[in-house]
């Protein structure tokens, strides 16, 4: 069985498990058209856009700072 071209696009950037829903297959086939369905360019696009989306929804506080030695 074949994989389609979202799919390996999202196996090249490690969109799988609990990241495969960062990116929805409406947004990976858009830059998919968007590049003349090339699956590295597509790639690219597509890791940057995760990168946004991803550092928008993470948000870590430090309380304590770390002390050593």
């Amino acid at each position: 069985m074949a994989i389609t071209l979202a799919e390996q696009v999202r196996l090249k950037i490690g969109l799988v498990g609990r990241a495969y829903d960062v990116l929805s297959d409406d947004e990976i086939n858009h830059y998919l058209t968007e590049n003349n369905n090339n699956v590295n360019r597509t790639a690219r696009a597509c890791a940057i856009t995760a990168c946004f989306i991803i550092s928008q929804t993470t948000h870590t506080k430090a309380s304590d700072p770390i002390v050593t030695g």
